[in-house]
């Protein structure tokens, strides 16, 4: 079962100012900062901040069993017939183990946000609204198509 996330994330694009982070994370966001988080600067609509993520990786690249580019349709304006419009995004496929431990994140940290860190890059900050038991998971971002295939070949490589 494919579970869409667009609808419970609240995403946006990040710079990351970690120097090293692996290839594929998972990180509790905290609500300051402390020797035990590390700082990404939030760049979203002409706005800069910054975003303190746990070190503790919740999920590594090693919960993945594939990446894909695909496309979401999402609404660009709201009222009572809203405007979709089809953006770039990212699916991503658990392992059983993977799948396992995100359902089990989905439900521990219902109403807290996650930062998922690709590459070094925070490229979405999810905000948990129900548990998500779903082999698969769909990322939404302020990505290019280009900047999506990127990140996957990341992954995918684990380079």
């Amino acid at each position: 079962m494919k579970a869409n996330l667009s609808a419970l994330f609240t995403l946006a694009t990040f710079t990351a100012v970690a120097a090293h982070a692996s290839v594929f994370e998972i990180r509790r966001v905290e609500p300051r900062g402390t020797p035990n988080t590390t700082s990404y600067q939030l760049e979203n609509a002409g706005r800069v901040g910054t975003v303190a993520l746990s070190n503790e990786v919740l999920l590594d690249r090693s919960g993945l069993s594939g990446a894909r580019v695909t496309e979401e349709r999402v609404a660009v304006t709201s009222g009572r017939n809203p405007e979709h419009k089809g953006m770039p995004a990212i699916q991503l496929s658990f392992t059983g183990p993977g799948q396992k431990r995100f359902t089990e994140l989905s439900k521990s940290l219902s109403g807290k946000a996650i930062g998922v860190v690709i590459d070094g890059r925070l490229v979405a900050m999810p905000v948990l609204r129900e548990k998500v038991a779903g082999s698969s998971v769909t990322l939404t971002g302020a990505f290019t198509k280009e900047e999506a295939a990127a990140l996957v070949a990341k992954v995918k490589s684990g380079k």
